[in-house]
Order: C-alpha cells, then structure tokens, then sequence
C-alpha cells in the first residue's frame, strides 16, 4: 500500500477528530455563555448596560466580526432618538455614518416582520439601493456575511435591532441564528425592563422636587411601614440623618407622651390600609424643645387595590394647639372640682323657681350643658316618685328653718338610666334675713351603691369569658406563697375545681420539650416575681394544648411587691393556624425548587442523549476505523491518534454520566454522592467522602437537590481551589442535613450578595428554595470549609 495514502488517512482522522472536540467546545462556550446573559438580564437594570452586554456576547455567540444593538430611546423633553451599542469595532467606525434608516434590507428587521440572514449581502437584490448611496457608505466596514434580527417586546412593539456582520462570506448558520433569536428575546424584555425602571427614577426625581421644596415635613414608607424616605425639611427640623430615620428610626424624635398613642394609630391604619391621621409632639434639633404636628399619611395602592406605598406629611400646629390648651386649661380650673368629685353644682331664684345648673350636673342627668332652663317641676318629673315628694317636704322646712339640708334622691337620666344623686344644699339670706336662692352641690354615688352587686357580676363576667375564650385568671400572694386558680384555670388543665394546686403542677403537665419554658415559670413562682409572658405546650386528654402564660406585679404603696397576677390563654388554634400558613409557604417554596430541578434535569438528560448517542458513537465509530487501518502502518504512527480518541471518549462518557446520575436514582444519595467521590480515584486529587445518619431515601426531589449541591461543590474545588484533598461529609441530624465540603487550597474570600461566580450563586439559590443557610469559612492556614444546612421533616 502506499505509503503517503496511509498518512493522508491518518491526517484526515485527526483533523476529524479535532473538529469534533472544537465543536464540542465551541456547544459548551455558547451554552455558558447563554446561561451568563440570562443571569445578566434578570438582575441589572442599567439600559446603557444591558444593551452592551447583549450586543458583546451575541456577537461572540454568533462568531460575527463586529455586531449592533439599535433600539429607541427617550430624553427628558420626550423627543425620541436612536442609539446604538458596538461590540468588535471603534464608535468611531460608525461616527462619520447616516443615522439609520428604513432601507430595503434594515426594513424587515426595523418593523419586526422577520430575520434577514445572508451568507453574502452584496449578492442579496436589496443591496446598493440605500440612496444616496450604492452598496455600503463610503468608511463603512467590509461586511459579506450578514445577519439581522428584530428586539420585539411581548406586546409586538420593535424596541430595536440586533446586527452582525462577517467580512468573509457564509459565517452564520441556523444555528447561530437560533442562538441569537433567543438572545433577542431575552434581551427585549430586559430593554423594556429597565426603560420602565429608568422613566420611574425619572418620575421620582421630579417628585422628589417638589416634596424638596414644600414647607412641610414629608415622608413616604414601604406598604409594611418601613420609612424608605424623608425630605430636607425632616432633616432641617429633627436633625436625624437618612440612616437615622429609616425604618422606624422617625420613632426616636416622637415625645414619649405620644409614643404609643402614635405607633397605635399607625399600625392601625396599616392593618385597615386607611388614612392616617395624628396630632403628636415631635423633637426639634434646634431648642431640643417638642412642638405639636398634625401627621397625615394616605395609602397609594395600584390597579388592583393593593396597598404599594404610604406617602404622608407632618405639619406644624403648635400655635394652634398652645392657644387651645390655654383656653381648656381655663375651662379646666373651673370645672375641675366638679369633675374630681363626680359632682355638679346649681342655684335656684325663690322669685321665678327657675334653676341655673353647672355644665357637669347636666351632665350627670345626661343633658348636653346649657341645652335648656331646668325647674322644679322638671326636677321632680325625672326622680322617682317616691323620692319627689320627699324631697319637697325636706327643702320645704329646710327653708323655714333657714338651716342647711341633705338628701338622697333616684334620678332617671335623659338615657333612661337610674342614677343615685345626694344633695347638700344651703339657703341663702338676704341682709333682712329672708330666704333668696338656694345653693347646692349635687353627687353622683351610684357606683358605690352598686359596688358589691357589680363586684358579683364582673366575677360572674370573667367565669363567662374564660370558659368562651379558653382561658383561666390565677393569683399569687406573694407574702403566704398561696396560689389561687379560677374555674377557667381548672378547667385547662382538667383538674377538679377547688383542688390544691402549686407552681410545680407546669412541671407534671409540660412536653417535655417545653421543661425549660416550665421551669422558668415555677421559678417566676417561687423567686423572681417579675412579669412574665412565656408560651408553653402541655399534655391534656392525651393532646398537646399551646398555652399563653402571662403575669403582671403589684405592689404595695410602699413599692413592695403584693401579689402577682396572670392568665393563662389557650393558643392551640392559632399555633395550628400559623404552623398551617407555615406548610403552605413551605409547599409553595418546594414547588418551584421541583419546577427548576425538572427543567434542568430534562436539559442534562437531553445533552447527555446528544453526547452519548451523537458524539460518543462518532468517536468510537473513528476509533473502529483507525483500528481497521493501524495492521496496515507502524504502531508509533496511530499511538497518538488513539491516545486521542481514548481520552475523547472517557470525557465524553464522563460528562454524559456527570449530566445524569444513574447511581443516584437506582440506589440512593448515599451511593450517588460514593460515586462521585470514586470518578477522581485515578487522579492526583483525592477526595474522601463520608454519610452518617441516612436511614432509607430521601424525597427524589431532596435527594436530586442536594445531590447537584455536593457536586457542584466539588468541581469548584477542583477547578478553583488548587487543592490535593478534600473531604465531602453528608450528616442528618433530626430535622436538619448538615452537608460540609473542606479542602487543602488556597482559600476563597466570600463576599454574603456580592459577586461570586456563577457555580456559588446557583447553590445558594437552591440552598434558598430549601429554607437553607450557606456559609464559607477561610482560616488564615489556607484551606475552605463549606457548610450548608437543610431542614426536614423527621
């Protein structure tokens, strides 16, 4: 046989095979490269950014020479104009050119109708008919090889247009064209996205003007109330900085007299999303003195009714407010004996039996003040019968006899309420001694009439509610260590009424999970007496209740602590209630982490099909061809080529099985993770890999989730770490997989948010969707320790 036929074989084998390996590179560029500009798009929002780092890696994706991003922008006067984005050439290639314009070829993309992709422009029919112009405008750079595409909205609206160009003839295929269409997609909906976040930056600034320039203090909060922005004004006035009053930090200038009143009325609008309104006092940095505010606050909601921001103003009212307060306070020295005492005062004319009462008699009778003239047959009418007569007879000789006089007398009021009123009045003598008007004071002592019968009936009331509410009141005196219990409280801990009972009965009824929260009640008991709000669970008819204990101190004038006093609350509904709200939320996170997990997993299985049945046939094919061939040449001569082709075929066979874990899905995480440790026991790197605590399988979707963790923690140390070892440790721990990859290499300085690579940025968002924490720790000795943690369910 010839032997220059021979190499010619040889050689066109090799060339075979580095083109196979070149494509298989230039599939895992694009693919990478693909995965970077969807990360990209879906976090920045900086147009000038997203349309350069589109244009960059769509012309690398599509081998262009040189590639274009068009697209309409806006200025702040509304005129539209067109900018573009460069990637492979100078802006100032394009400088000296025409603005572009709908010519024959730019048509079609202009308008969105469709791609334009050409191995040779200069032979498509539309070329040379851009007048003034024949062809390409003079200083424009050589292109042959052309491709065009459309950046269309989901709405159908052409936002811009993505070109590429190639001086050599017949650069982009279907597959490049795909590629890029894909892109272009993605990249229309980022466009759209950060125009919208830049007219909204826009529209903020202008508001934020005028909120600037108003006299008043203004403020505006998230929909939870977190203060997000206070204008110059707040700042001049209180003197806090921005990061001072952000969140609740506005709450630290509020007197403390206003403090509760204020935060209660916010929260209340809050929960009803209603208007907020307030007269507080509010710190001045100036004087350090508090000046009276009227705050108002009102909810902006979108189209669908849901509460997106709270904007509101604070304004100064403190003249207002200190000339009222001089005005009541007058009013209040002289109706502040009346109001202590329960009291109103009259006076009756003996010439017109006519009666002038004080503001707070009439309203003890239930009148509005001033509302009308009473008399003595008015009187009369509103007391009881029997009171009536009564009461003349005494005033009738109290007059003859010029003496003072007392009495008692029922009145209804004007509600129709009975009230007991005792009156002491004078008679008052004119200098010959004869009786003129009569003078007297007027007491409202119902409440203590009635004190033993609402005595029995606010008992009878508590024995009600804590039967309805599940509750029970108890009481500590302290000085004889005696414990009282109501009937709710024996009835939550299913004792029989009137039974004995001492602190110690938390610690026969706890779970014992819940000891420590026992004991620290009974200690509460026994030693420190100072509030207490804990929350316990307790064993009652063979179930678990959720308990509320909560106690408040008294103490006595001399400020020695008396007794204490507590309730305890049947919370079990509402603990189920939050641990259902709980589940849910939990559901709904395992949802998407099996959407994302089935939808990658499909991807590794299809290009695991593609390389095993395509590339890895084609190989083993070549090899079988070259093995056909090496009886016929020396064996130095095909050494190489087969080197080549064994080496082809294990990196082919190894991603194929790295792409779909077969060991996993037969025989569990345990196997799974032993045989990725296995795949590097013929290399210089040595890892061991240890699993405690597993007994029987995981969920398949917990197992594939922490399986891709482990795996991808692996190959960054073995691609980044410089390591010789590592150790990979998978451990269940009750509700919780702790799974911890060390290694001996050069450390790595993790920044918690910031930029980490995309291999740490994809583990710690499925680490997220599983409720997880990620934490890596560098010693200064080298090294990197990786723990992350997962909670299940036992």
């Amino acid at each position: 046989m010839d032997p220059n036929y021979k190499e010619t074989e040889q050689e066109e084998l090799l060339q075979q095979l580095r083109e196979t390996q070149r494509k298989l590179e230039e599939r895992n560029t694009q693919l990478e490269l693909i995965n970077q500009i969807g990360s990209m798009l879906t976090s920045e929002l900086d147009l000038d950014k997203v349309v350069q780092n589109v244009t960059d890696i769509a012309t690398q994706i599509s081998k262009a020479r040189f590639g274009a991003l068009f697209y309409k922008k806006y200025n702040e006067e509304g005129e539209e104009y067109t900018l573009y984005a460069l990637s492979g050439a100078n802006p100032e290639d394009f400088a000296h050119l025409p603005v572009i314009r709908h010519t024959p070829i730019l048509e079609p993309t202009l308008r969105g109708e469709q791609i334009v992709r050409s191995d040779d422009i200069t032979k498509d029919p539309r070329y040379g008919q851009n007048r003034p112009h024949h062809g390409m405008p003079k200083g424009h750079l050589p292109v042959r090889s052309y491709m065009a595409l459309p950046v269309v909205t989901r709405s159908g609206n052409v936002i811009g247009g993505l070109f590429f160009g190639h001086p050599e003839p017949g650069v982009f295929s279907e597959n490049e064209e795909e590629l890029v269409k894909n892109i272009a997609a993605q990249a229309a909906a980022a466009i759209d996205n950060a125009r919208l976040f830049e007219a909204k930056q826009q529209a903020e600034q202008r508001v934020r003007l005028v909120v600037e320039s108003i006299p008043h203090m203004a403020w505006t909060t998230l929909p939870d109330g977190f203060g997000d922005f206070f204008n110059k004004r707040w700042h001049e006035y209180t003197g806090q900085t921005t990061e001072q009053a952000l969140g609740q930090g506005w709450q630290e200038v509020i007197h403390p007299d206003d403090f509760s009143l204020t935060t209660d009325v916010w929260k209340r609008s809050l929960r009803r999303q209603e208007d907020f309104e307030v007269e507080h006092r509010i710190r001045s940095e100036a004087d350090g003195n508090y000046r009276w505010h009227l705050s108002r606050g009102v909810p902006v909601k979108d189209g669908d009714g849901k509460v997106v921001r709270w904007v509101g103003t604070c304004t100064d009212i403190d003249d207002r407010v200190q000339a009222q307060k001089k005005i009541q306070e007058r009013e209040q020295l002289f109706r502040e004996a009346e109001k202590v005492g329960n009291t109103g005062s009259y006076e009756a004319d003996f010439a017109t039996l006519r009666f002038s009462f004080s503001d707070n008699l009439y309203r003890l009778l239930g009148y509005e003040p001033q509302s009308f003239v009473p008399t003595l047959d008015f009187i009369d009418a509103v007391s009881h019968p029997e009171d009536a007569a009564d009461a003349r007879l005494i005033i009738r000789k109290a007059i003859q006899d010029k003496q003072p006089y007392e009495y008692v007398r029922r009145v209804y009021r004007s509600d129709g309420q009975m009230r007991y009123m005792i009156v002491k009045s004078k008679v008052v003598l004119d200098a010959l001694g004869n009786p003129v008007k009569i003078l007297g004071k007027v007491q409202d002592i119902t409440e203590q009439k009635k004190a033993e019968q609402e005595v029995l009936k606010n008992l009878t009331l508590l024995k009600q509610a804590e039967e309805i509410a599940h509750m029970g009141s108890w009481e500590l005196d302290i000085a004889t260590e005696t414990l009282h219990w109501s009937k709710g409280m024996y009835r939550l801990f299913g004792l029989p009424e009137g039974s004995p009972v001492k602190p110690e009965v938390y610690l026969d009824y706890v779970v014992e999970e819940d000891r420590p929260v026992a004991e620290r009640i009974v200690h509460h008991f026994q030693e420190s007496h100072e509030p207490l709000e804990e929350t316990i669970r307790i064993n009652f008819n063979h179930q678990v209740m959720t308990m509320k204990v909560k106690a408040v101190l008294l103490r006595d004038k001399h400020g020695r602590a008396e007794k204490t006093l507590g309730v305890n609350l049947d919370i079990s509904e509402t603990k189920q209630l939050e641990q259902e709200n709980l589940e849910l939320r939990l559901d709904q996170q395992k949802g998407i982490l099996l959407a994302i997990l089935e939808a990658q997993e499909e991807e590794r299985r299809r290009i695991s099909e593609s390389l095993h049945n395509g590339l890895g046939q084609l190989l083993f094919a070549t090899k079988l061809n070259l093995d056909r061939v090496a009886r016929q040449v020396p064996e130095s001569a095909v050494k190489r080529t087969e080197e080549l082709l064994t080496e082809a075929i294990n990196e082919t066979s190894r991603v194929s099985h790295e792409l779909v874990p077969i060991v996993l899905k037969e025989f569990g995480l345990e196997e799974g993770l032993h045989d990725l440790c296995r795949r590097y026991d013929q290399s210089s790197f040595h890892i061991r890999c240890q699993v405690e605590g597993l007994e029987g399988r995981l969920e398949s979707y917990l197992e594939l989730a922490l399986y891709r963790i482990s795996q991808e923690l692996v190959n960054n140390v073995v691609k980044h770490a410089q390591a010789t070892e590592a150790h990979l440790q998978l451990s269940r721990k009750r509700e919780q997989i702790v799974v911890q990859v060390r290694d001996n290499g050069k450390g790595f300085r993790y920044r918690k948010g910031g930029t980490n690579g995309l291999g740490l940025r994809t583990i710690e968002d499925r680490v997220s969707l599983l409720n997880g924490s990620f934490a890596i720790t560098s010693p200064k000795t080298g090294g990197t320790l990786i723990t992350i943690k997962i909670p299940v369910e036992r």
